[in-house]
């Protein structure tokens, strides 16, 4: 919703009916000084034993929705996403749907470290790397 208070949807554009996508299934909202941000959290599904969750941040400028905010520091630059790559088979006893996860009072989010395998995707491990909101980005705290 929009300064306004009109409400506006975004369609992701696809070229025909058959083009694969992600589906958003959450999202979270941290504030800042130039207003909320949004980390929608996404999963995709490539075929059986290859699936991506992405955790991608949004926000509302006026009416118009800036798809690109850059709000994650990564080592290397700033993103506007995150995504993983893994084999849902190594998931174990856990729920794919919890993979990505939001602390409200610690502004953070994390998800699990993922190893490379042979096959491509990777395996999911107990380990996690957390992003923390500093006021301005998301940057990585282990």
């Amino acid at each position: 919703q929009g300064s306004s208070g009109r409400v506006q949807t975004w369609v992701f554009p696809t070229t025909n009916e058959s083009d694969a996508g992600a589906a958003y299934s959450r999202i979270f909202q941290a504030s800042s000084k130039s207003g909320p941000i949004y980390l929608a959290n996404s999963m995709f599904i490539a075929q059986g034993s290859t699936h991506m969750q992405t955790i991608e941040a949004f926000r509302i400028v006026g009416d118009k929705l800036e798809a690109k905010p850059k709000v994650i520091k990564t080592s290397s630059n700033l993103t506007n996403m995150i995504s993983f790559e893994y084999n849902p088979f190594t998931l174990d006893d856990r729920n794919e749907n919890d993979l990505v996860s939001y602390d409200a009072k610690a502004v953070s989010f994390r998800f699990p470290v993922v190893v490379p395998e042979d096959a491509g995707s990777g395996r999911v491990t107990s380990r996690f790397i957390t992003y923390k909101f500093n006021g301005t980005h998301f940057v990585k705290v282990n």
